[in-house]
């Protein structure tokens, strides 16, 4: 019997064997006169059809049963892809092969001799295998070995699963693949969209439909517009210019063109983003002026949407963690340091503030001006529609001991909530109040609070010195 062959190999465990093959062919498929003998760590093999011997070499072999997990976290390898050379490859000593995926490469045979991991490359699913000594002929056989990924495809009970937790990249996109993210340290897969890695347990992430009318792009603050696409709540850009148009659903997590579905993080980091304008720990709030955008700055509607975890131009990194809008409460100041007087009568008027600045939602005005001003205002940013309570304190000085009386004026109505300030002992001609009103019906950005003035008697000449003013809502519509 000619060129008998035995091959001895060390596996690295004693477990059984399930399968070896030979070219790709199953060697216990093979006719054959002696099975593989195990003994311990050594496997012997002995395999003839029709008294001749089939060889296997010792790289083949190891290249076969040597199933480590690679830095993909690999479970197996695929079935071989073959292919031949053309005339221009045997000439030039280099050809190119689309595999089936972008999985790495087990190994790449050529007429049965595997090749050095020197002599071919992957870029993509792009196989270019030059073969030390070239190819010999156009009948020559190319076979591409690559990983292949764990599927299970029923049901069944594992005691554990351990995945490889030094990956130094994430695997190639394919939905429905899962695996540790060593960057993150989280457990991660891939959904339907080939643009985000979902990290379990450090994000919470929701699948909408683009409502609008452009693209939405990473890292914009969206908010549910009420509608759905197939079950896909829809969504438009949050803008923090009125209460309603600051809700916040999540922000943005990879660019979603219109009429398109994509994700959203309700809660979680955002990366990819240009956060070179910040500063790592920056709190981030939703723009006034910019839909869908975001601010270091205070905005009159104080939305808090994120925190900047890295500050960096392209792979900044948001942390999302959205909070109720803060200033529901507008508080207001306005004083007079020129001590300006006004005349008033026992017949109510406009309580008269001298600055050179409208009164204007949560900022403070302590100037000295030419013009007078009524504190009388429009609260544009007094939280939502509906109840409020609404408080002055009030600071003054008068020509005359006499009780001053001042009362809350709602779009132009009394509402019978009064402040006094009685100067009627001969040594006092200076006193403030404070005092508070149920707006009793309710009120807009486009309604009107102010303060009236008048005496208990005579035509005192007044100096107010400040007015401190904060509305409060404790109702809905």
């Amino acid at each position: 019997m000619a060129n008998k062959r035995i091959e001895e190999q060390v596996l690295e465990n004693t477990s059984a064997i399930q399968q070896i093959s030979d070219d790709a062919q199953k060697i216990d498929e093979l006719p054959k006169k002696s099975a593989p003998i195990v003994d311990g760590d050594l496997i012997t093999l002995y395999v003839t059809e029709s008294g001749e011997t089939i060889q296997i070499t010792k790289a083949e072999l190891t290249a076969a049963i040597t199933f480590k997990a690679d830095t993909n976290n690999y479970a197996s390898i695929s079935p071989p892809q073959l292919f031949n050379p053309d005339a221009t490859a045997v000439t030039n000593g280099t050809d190119d092969y689309t595999l089936e995926s972008e999985n790495n490469i087990a190994f790449i045979s050529i007429n049965g001799q595997v090749l050095a991991s020197n002599e071919y490359g992957l870029s993509g699913s792009l196989l270019t295998v030059t073969p030390e000594n070239g190819f010999s002929a156009t009948d020559d056989e190319v076979l591409a070995f690559q990983h292949a990924y764990l599927t299970v495809s029923q049901i069944g009970a594992f005691d554990q699963i351990q995945l490889n937790e030094a990956l130094v990249s994430n695997p190639p996109y394919s939905e429905g693949l899962i695996f540790y993210d060593s960057n993150k340290k989280a457990l991660s897969y891939y959904n339907d969209e080939s643009e985000t890695t979902v990290n379990l347990a450090q994000e919470v992430i929701v699948k909408i439909y683009n409502n609008n009318g452009s693209t939405l792009v990473n890292g914009t603050v969206v908010r549910l517009d009420g509608g759905n696409v197939g079950g896909v709540p829809t969504v438009v850009r949050s803008q923090a210019d009125t209460i309603t148009n600051a809700g916040a659903f999540g922000v943005v997590t990879h660019d979603i063109p219109t009429t398109d579905t994509g994700y959203i993080a309700s809660w979680g980091q955002v990366g990819g983003l240009d956060t070179s304008a910040y500063t790592a720990g920056d709190f981030l709030y939703l723009s006034e002026t910019v839909a869908g955008g975001l601010t270091n700055v205070e905005q009159k509607i104080l939305k808090p949407i994120a925190a900047v975890i890295v500050s960096d131009a392209l792979d900044g990194v948001i942390m999302v963690a959205q909070k109720n809008i803060l200033n529901i409460t507008a508080i207001g100041q306005i004083g007079s340091i020129s001590l300006a007087t006004q005349d008033i009568t026992t017949t109510p008027v406009l309580l008269e503030i001298y600055s050179n600045t409208p009164f204007e939602q949560n900022v403070t005005i302590n100037q000295t001006g030419a013009s007078p001003y009524t504190a009388s205002f429009s609260p544009s940013s007094v939280g939502a529609t509906g109840f409020y309570e609404v408080s002055f304190s009030i600071a003054l000085s008068s020509d005359t001991n006499e009780r001053h009386f001042f009362e809350i004026y709602i779009n132009g109505g009394a509402t019978g909530v009064l402040g006094v300030i009685d100067l009627t002992n001969n040594n006092i001609d200076a006193g403030s109040t404070s005092f508070t009103a149920l707006t009793g019906v309710t009120i807009s950005h486009t309604d009107n609070v102010a303060i009236y003035v008048y005496s208990g008697g005579g035509s005192p000449t007044i100096t107010v010195a400040s007015c401190v003013t904060n509305m409060k809502r404790i109702g809905n519509i």
